[in-house]
């Protein structure tokens, strides 16, 4: 067999292969995306809370490279208090099970809450001190 002989099997064999794998880099599905609460209630001694119809908005922006951004407004009617505004600024990563988890400057009940990813969506429901947080966003 001749080098060029060896040179067109070996394309041909790494073709082949190539053609048999499914999943390519562009088949690849990323969390990263612009994404707003369309679900989000709180549940406290058997009271649920629609936070969106209480006026909550919630914009997470997930970048490539893993950087966060967006916005987290709770009214006075969802605090108790004052309208609050919160930063969704630091980090974000993704581990085995399609879960992302936020790292964010800001304090918030999303830093704690793993959030699946699946079908566009990421969502969240976990009972944070006393209180079970149930929230869905959706890319947009």
């Amino acid at each position: 067999m001749t080098l060029s002989h060896i040179r067109t099997f070996a394309g041909a064999i790494l073709m082949m292969t190539l053609a048999a794998c499914s999943d390519s880099i562009t088949d690849v599905v990323t969390p990263a995306g612009d994404y707003r609460a369309t679900q989000f209630t709180t549940t406290t001694n058997g009271a649920v809370s629609d936070q969106i119809a209480l006026g909550a908005t919630v914009r997470l922006i997930l970048q490539v490279g893993g950087a966060t951004s967006g916005s987290l407004f709770l009214p006075r009617a969802s605090t108790g208090t004052a309208d609050q505004t919160i930063s969704m600024d630091g980090t974000w990563t993704v581990s085995s099970g399609n879960i992302v988890q936020l790292q964010q400057n800001a304090d918030t009940f999303l830093r704690n809450l793993p959030l699946h990813f699946e079908n566009n969506a990421l969502t969240g429901d976990q009972l944070q001190g006393g209180t079970r947080v149930h929230i869905v966003f959706t890319r947009q």
